[in-house]
C-alpha cells in the first residue's frame, strides 16, 4: 500500500481523478461569492435611452469647435509639472483649472466610458475594460453627431476620434463619428502616438483655414500608460515620453481657430511604478486644462466627479441635454454673465431631476420630492458603485476557506513529507514574497532597492532545490542505514552490493526483513527519480525554448523575470551531469547559460538603467518585409541548431517542425496586431503545457520501468 500510494501521488492520472472533487469544492467555495457579490459586480447602472432636455432660449452655443485630448495614465502631479509639460502648464495660465476623480476602478475602459456617457461605471465594466460597451443611452457625442436642429437631413456638427481602441468600442454604433484606430498594444510606445499626432495634424489644417470637417474631435494618446507600466513614471523614458507629447500638441494647439476650446485631461493617473486600477488617491486624481472664449482665464474649481465631462460637448454646443448623464457642468469655468450661468445651471438640473423620475417610474432607488425650480445638488445621491463590506468579507471568507482546502489536500499526500518539506515551502513563500516586493519602486537610484529582493529569491531558490535534494538523498537510505542513491544513476552493481548488505543487516534472505526492505526502497528511490526528472526540463526544446521566448518576446513584462530562474536551472544542471553530458549538450548548456545570464543583467530598465531585451528587439524589428524574412531566416537557423544540439538523435522533420514554427513569429510580429499577438502568446502557452504534461508523463512511465527493474533485481537476491 505504500508503494501504491507513493506512486499515486507522483501519477498525474491519479491527480487527475480527483480533481472533479477539488472542482465542486471549490465551487461551493465560491457559491456565496457569486451569488451575493456576482449578481452585484454583473449589474448595470440604470439609464434611460431617449429622454433629452432642450436648452433655453437664452442658452447659445459657446465655442466654435471642440478639442478633447486624453492623456493616458498621467497622473495629476505629472500633467501639472512644468518640467515635464511645460507648454501645456503654459497654456493653463491662460485657461482654466479642474480637479476632477474618477471612480474607484481606475481602468482605461471604465474611466472613458464614464467620463464620454455620464453613466457611473460599475464593478462589471473591469470584465470590458478592454472592449467596453456602451450602455446606449445618449450622451454628449452621440447628440452632437446626430441630432438636426434644422430639420435639414445632416446633423448639425460633425464628431471625429483618433487614437485608443476604446473609443472604437464604445462609439462603433454610431455612424456618423469618424473614428481612426491608432493602437499597437501594450508594448508600443511611440508609433501609435506619432501616428495619431500625425492626423490630427492632418485634420487640422483644413480646419485652419476655415474649411475643416470636423466641430469636435476627440484624441486619446495611449503611449505614456505604456511607458508608465514598463519604466515606472520617474525617469528619463517617462520623462521624455511627456516631453514629447507636450512639444506635439502644442504645434496642434497652434493650429486651431481662435474661437475653439481645448480640454485636456486623463482618463487616470499611475503610481510611481506604473500601477493602476485601484482607488489610490494618485491613481483617481484627474486634472482637466481647459481654455477657449468662453473660459475664465485663472478659474479654479474642485471636486468635480469624472462623469461630469460628459456635459461638455452638451453645454459647450447648447445641444439637447440627455437625462442619462450623471453629470453637473461647472459654470464657474465661463466668463459669461451671472444671468446666462443661472441659465445653464437650471437647465442641467431640470435633467437630473427628469432622471430621478425616470427612475423612480421604472422601479429604481431614486429621491422623490424634487423641485426643478429649487436647486438642491446635495439632495442627489452618490453614484459611485464600488466594493461593499459585505463584498469584502465575502472575499476573505473564501480565500480563508481555500486555502485550508490547498493545506488539507497538500497535507494528505505524500508531497508534504516527501518532496515539499514545510521549510522548502516556507522558504519558497520568502522568494515569492522578495519577488514581488522587486516590483514596487523607491526613490534609490539605479534601482539598488530591488536588488535585495532579487538575491533573497535566487538565494531561496537554490536552497529550496538543496532542500529537495537533500530529501532525496537521505530518504534512500534502508532501516539498517544503507544508502542505495546510486540506483537512480544507472550504477546496477554498486546497488547490487548494497542490497547484498542490506540482506545480512535485515538477517536473512526469505524472511520477512526481505519484505520489508523492498517496500522502503521503491518509494525512496520514487523520491529520488522525482527530483532528478527535473533535468528533463532543459532536455525539452518545446519547454525551454517557450520559457526563452516568453521571456524575450514579451521583454520587460512580468513574464522577462523567468529569465532570472533559467541561468540557475542551467548551473545546476550542468553541474549535476557534467560528466555524463555530451560534448554537444554541454556547448548547448553553456550557451544557454551565457545569453541567459546576460539577459538577466538588463532584463528590467527599473533595476539597470537599461533594457537589453529591448535594444535586441528594435534592432530586429522587422518593420519592413525584407528586415522580417532576414529575421526568420535567422530564427529557422538558430531553431535547427538548438534541436540539433538539444536532441541529436531526432530526426530531421522533428527538426524542421520546430524550427519552422520559430522562423513564423518575425513575420507574424511584422502585422503588428494585438489579435496576431494573443494568437502567438496562446500558443506559446500552450506549447509549454504540453512540454510539461509530456515530461510528467515520460517521467512516470521511466519510473515504473525502474521499479519493475529494481524489483527483478532484489527479488533474484533474496529469494
Amino acid at each position: 500500500s505504500g508503494v501504491q500510494g507513493e506512486s499515486m501521488s507522483h501519477n498525474p492520472r491519479a491527480w487527475l481523478q480527483q480533481l472533479p472533487l477539488l472542482c465542486i469544492a471549490v465551487a461551493l467555495i465560491g457559491l456565496p461569492a457569486a451569488a451575493v457579490t456576482g449578481v452585484y459586480t454583473l449589474s448595470d447602472s440604470p439609464a434611460p435611452k431617449e429622454i433629452l432636455i432642450e436648452p433655453p432660449a437664452d442658452v447659445t452655443p459657446l465655442t466654435s469647435g471642440l478639442l478633447f485630448v486624453v492623456l493616458d495614465g498621467v497622473a495629476e502631479h505629472n500633467m501639472l509639472n512644468s518640467d515635464l509639460m511645460p507648454n501645456l502648464n503654459t497654456r493653463r495660465q491662460q485657461g482654466a483649472l479642474l480637479h476632477a476623480q474618477t471612480g474607484e476602478l481606475t481602468m482605461t475602459g471604465a474611466c472613458v466610458r464614464e467620463m464620454a456617457t455620464g453613466i457611473p461605471s460599475t464593478p462589471s465594466e473591469g470584465l470590458h475594460n478592454w472592449h467596453p460597451v456602451h450602455p446606449g443611452s445618449p450622451d454628449g457625442w452621440t447628440v452632437a453627431a446626430t441630432h438636426d436642429a434644422d430639420n435639414d437631413g445632416t446633423p448639425d456638427l460633425r464628431v471625429g476620434i483618433l487614437g485608443d481602441y476604446v473609443w472604437g468600442d464604445l462609439y462603433k454604433q454610431v455612424q456618423q463619428i469618424t473614428f481612426e484606430e491608432y493602437y499597437y498594444g501594450h508594448t508600443d510606445f511611440d508609433r501609435g502616438d506619432r501616428e495619431a499626432l500625425d492626423a490630427l495634424e492632418v485634420w487640422l489644417e483644413p480646419i485652419q483655414r476655415g474649411q475643416g470637417e470636423f466641430d469636435l474631435i476627440v484624441m486619446h494618446i495611449s503611449g505614456p500608460d505604456h511607458v508608465g507600466h514598463r519604466y515606472g513614471t520617474i525617469g528619463s523614458k517617462y520623462e521624455q515620453k511627456l516631453g514629447y507629447i507636450d512639444d506635439r500638441l502644442n504645434d496642434a494647439f497652434d493650429m486651431l481657430p481662435a474661437g475653439w476650446t481645448v480640454v485636456v485631461t486623463a482618463d487616470h493617473g499611475t503610481t510611481i511604478d506604473g500601477r493602476h486600477g485601484g482607488p489610490e488617491e494618485v491613481v483617481r486624481n484627474v486634472p482637466v486644462i481647459t481654455w477657449g472664449p468662453s473660459i475664465e482665464e485663472g478659474a479654479e474649481v474642485f471636486g468635480l466627479d469624472q462623469r461630469d465631462l460628459a456635459t461638455f460637448p452638451v453645454v459647450l454646443f447648447a445641444q439637447p441635454f440627455p437625462i442619462a448623464v450623471h453629470g453637473r457642468f461647472p459654470v464657474e469655468v465661463l466668463n459669461i454673465d451671472a444671468e446666462r450661468s443661472s441659465a445653464i445651471e437650471s437647465w442641467n438640473w431640470r435633467a437630473a431631476v427628469g432622471r430621478q423620475e425616470w427612475l423612480a417610474d421604472n422601479g429604481h432607488p431614486a429621491v422623490s420630492g424634487l423641485d426643478t425650480s429649487l436647486i438642491e445638488w446635495d439632495a442627489l445621491p452618490d453614484s459611485t458603485i464600488s466594493a461593499r463590506p459585505v463584498d469584502h468579507s465575502i472575499a476573505l471568507a473564501g480565500a480563508l476557506l481555500l486555502l485550508i482546502l490547498c493545506t488539507v489536500t497538500l497535507m494528505h499526500t505524500r508531497l508534504w513529507t516527501g518532496e515539499i518539506r514545510p521549510t522548502a515551502v516556507t522558504l519558497s513563500s520568502v522568494g515569492f514574497v522578495a519577488l514581488l516586493l522587486s516590483n514596487y519602486h523607491s526613490e534609490l537610484p539605479l534601482g539598488l532597492h530591488r536588488w535585495p529582493a532579487y538575491i533573497i529569491f535566487c538565494v531561496v531558490s537554490l536552497l529550496v532545490v538543496k532542500l529537495l535534494q537533500r530529501d532525496a538523498s537521505s530518504s534512500i537510505t534502508t532501516r539498517g542505514g544503507t544508502n542505495v542513491s546510486n540506483i537512480d544513476s544507472g550504477d546496477s552493481s554498486a546497488a547490487l552490493n548494497r542490497s547484498r548488505v542490506g540482506q545480512n543487516q535485515l538477517g536473512g534472505e526469505n524472511g520477512a526483513g526481505g519484505g520489508s526492505y523492498h517496500s522502503r526502497i521503491i518509494p525512496s528511490h520514487q523520491v529520488a527519480s522525482r527530483f532528478d526528472r527535473v533535468s528533463e526540463w532543459l532536455k525539452n526544446p518545446y519547454v525551454t525554448l517557450g520559457l526563452v521566448a516568453f521571456s524575450i518576446i514579451y521583454a520587460e513584462s512580468r513574464m522577462s523575470l523567468i529569465m532570472y530562474v533559467l541561468p540557475i536551472v542551467c548551473a545546476l544542471h550542468l553541474k549535476r551531469r557534467w560528466d555524463v553530458l555530451s560534448p554537444r549538450s554541454r556547448a548547448a548548456l553553456w550557451i544557454l547559460l551565457s545569453l541567459s545570464s546576460l539577459a538577466a543583467t538588463g532584463i528590467h530598465y527599473r533595476v539597470t538603467g537599461f533594457d537589453l531585451p529591448n535594444i535586441m528587439l528594435l534592432a530586429m524589428l522587422p518593420e519592413s518585409t525584407g528586415a522580417a524574412i532576414a529575421a526568420s531566416l535567422l530564427m529557422l537557423v538558430a531553431g535547427w541548431t538548438y534541436h540539433w544540439l538539444s536532441i541529436p538523435d531526432a530526426s530531421p522533420a522533428e527538426r524542421l517542425h520546430l524550427a519552422t514554427a520559430l522562423a513564423t513569429l518575425p513575420l507574424l510580429m511584422f502585422h503588428a496586431s494585438m489579435f496576431v499577438d494573443w494568437a502567438v502568446l496562446l500558443t506559446l502557452l500552450a506549447c509549454l503545457i504540453w512540454g510539461a504534461l509530456k515530461i510528467l508523463e515520460k517521467g512516470h512511465d521511466c519510473l515504473t520501468r525502474k521499479m519493475k527493474r529494481v524489483h527483478r533485481q532484489h527479488l533474484s537476491i533474496l529469494g
